[in-house]
């Protein structure tokens, strides 16, 4: 997570660590996303560090699911 404080570090990867418990299957998609949001990121001409900012948040977008039930998602 480039050059993050540990504690947002750790705080991301418990968040991760949530939506992969809760979409087990989910990590390729969530990956996936991440990716093109780092190339798309990079495209634009975002220096390395800044693109890496954006494939996290691209990863930490559905972290709000996690509290919804599944019938209702």
């Amino acid at each position: 997570h480039g050059g993050r404080p540990s504690s947002e570090r750790e705080t991301a990867d418990a968040l991760l660590q949530v939506l992969s418990e809760r979409s087990p299957g989910a990590g390729d998609h969530v990956d996936g996303v991440a990716d093109l949001a780092r190339a798309t990121a990079e495209r634009m001409g975002l220096d390395p560090a800044e693109a890496r900012e954006v494939a996290l948040a691209a990863k930490l977008r559905d972290v709000g699911t996690a509290a919804v039930p599944d019938e209702i998602l």
